[in-house]
């Protein structure tokens, strides 16, 4: 049971509200918004450089053993289907992704997971 069940009885869909309540009550908006402020600045930097059909991105930092809200720099799964990538090696692909998040690296991100495909290879049209 996480902490957020165990003390406050509500439902608790991620551990990232499972915080202790000697917080402040606003603490968990807080922090919350620094994790999903880095996927949304990863996502618009990975739009502006690659014109993606398909974007998804996951923040996997607790998998890692790190706390999401923290400071420190994240981990995170990412699916991108381009047609920047048609014709580019796997590996081309990965820098592209890596050069168009450069400016968040290694502070903000610490490791990308890549699934980079082009539009045929996901099978979108």
């Amino acid at each position: 049971m996480s902490l957020w069940r165990a003390h406050c009885k509500k439902p608790c869909d991620t551990a990232r509200l499972c915080l202790p309540l000697a917080w402040p009550g606003d603490y968990v908006e807080i922090v919350m918004g620094i994790a999903q402020e880095r996927v949304a600045r990863l996502r618009a930097h990975l739009e502006a450089a690659l014109d993606p059909a398909a974007l998804d991105i996951i923040d996997h930092t607790e998998a890692h053993g790190h706390d999401p809200q923290a400071n420190g720099a994240g981990h995170y799964l990412i699916r991108v289907v381009s047609g920047r990538f048609d014709g580019v090696s796997v590996v081309g692909r990965h820098r592209l992704v890596y050069d168009a998040v450069a400016t968040m690296m290694p502070a903000e991100v610490h490791a990308l997971s890549i699934k980079a495909q082009t539009p045929a290879e996901a099978g979108v049209a």
